[in-house]
């Protein structure tokens, strides 16, 4: 029988990125991410400290992330003083607040999975735990039909930590707009997801003929500029009207990012050499010679045509 000690240890995060891809490997970060940091470690600083000042905690925030998008300063103080403003302090309620809670648990001796759950909040006197997952993007806007993975992840993992649950609230807060989706599930609800994650899990696992299969995770995954999977999921066909309207605006909101992300190339390579990146070629060229008649006398006094001065034309292949 396999040890603890000797079992792969997954995050939350690679579990749940292997099950949509088994070759999924983690990617750099991103300013997108530094902005959730910032916001993350504000609304510890608040949930810890009912008296805190949330101007402070936001600033405090800032200040310890490190690559924080200074041009979204303003989004970030709009956003955590209004979620922060329109609620009750965690603490209410006797809620018992713990935050940045790390949690591990081993699954059917496949691997020890952990996370860190965004606050693990217990009270005692009715046996509940609430799991909250703070959400800074706009794709949490839309009220997921089930609780998600993150959050039952989580919840089983808690299950561990507090023996004696009776039930647990798992709530995803949406941060750009306050909105909260709230799910109440009992201990079986929570083992039989577990336990059913954990079976996927070692299928993949014990699979020595992995191959990608795409999904969500491939926009961080370190692979994804040159696997074909990674378009995967945008393959999939519309079955609604309302997934046809979804398809539509998300593919001119792509155009117009791929516009914008050639000019800003456009601009890098403007006084540089053209050059070749990750195999694109890169940069302005002097195009070839073309040939045009200017004068067709004077063409068939000389035999030949004149040629026009080669001009640099910008060039992304």
């Amino acid at each position: 029988m396999t040890s603890r000690s000797d079992l792969p240890r997954l995050s939350r995060y690679r579990v749940e990125a292997l099950l949509e891809c088994p070759v999924w490997e983690p990617g750099p970060g991103s300013p997108a991410a530094n902005f959730g940091k910032a916001a993350h470690r504000a609304l510890e600083l608040w949930a810890n400290d009912p008296a805190a000042e949330v101007a402070a905690c936001i600033a405090a925030g800032v200040a310890e992330t490190q690559g924080f998008p200074a041009e979204r300063h303003d989004e970030l103080v709009r956003m955590v003083t209004q979620y922060a403003g329109n609620r009750e302090h965690p603490r209410e309620g006797g809620w018992a607040v713990a935050t940045e809670v790390e949690m591990e648990r081993t699954a059917d001796g496949i691997a020890v999975l952990s996370g860190i759950a965004d606050r693990c909040d217990t009270l005692p006197d009715e046996g509940a735990v609430r799991i909250v997952d703070y959400k800074t993007g706009w794709s949490a806007v839309k009220e997921p039909e089930s609780a998600p993975f993150q959050v039952l992840f989580y919840a089983g993992l808690a299950s561990r930590l507090h023996l004696a649950a009776e039930w647990f609230r798992v709530e995803i807060h949406a941060l750009q707009t306050g909105w909260v989706h709230s799910w109440d599930l009992g201990v079986e609800d929570v083992e039989e997801w577990w336990q059913g994650m954990a079976e996927r899990l070692g299928d993949v696992l014990a699979n020595p003929d992995k191959r990608p299969t795409g999904g969500p995770a491939c926009g961080f995954c370190k692979k994804r500029w040159e696997c074909g999977a990674a378009v995967t999921a945008l393959a999939h066909a519309p079955t609604t009207d309302a997934e046809a309207e979804e398809v539509i605006r998300e593919t001119v909101r792509l155009e117009a990012a791929a516009d914008e992300r050639k000019k800003a190339l456009r601009a890098y390579m403007d006084k540089r050499e053209a050059t070749t990146i990750a195999g694109v070629r890169l940069g302005y060229e002097l195009s070839k010679p073309a040939v045009r008649v200017l004068d067709k006398e004077r063409a068939l006094a000389l035999g030949v045509a004149e040629l026009s001065k080669p001009s640099p034309r910008w060039a992304m292949k």
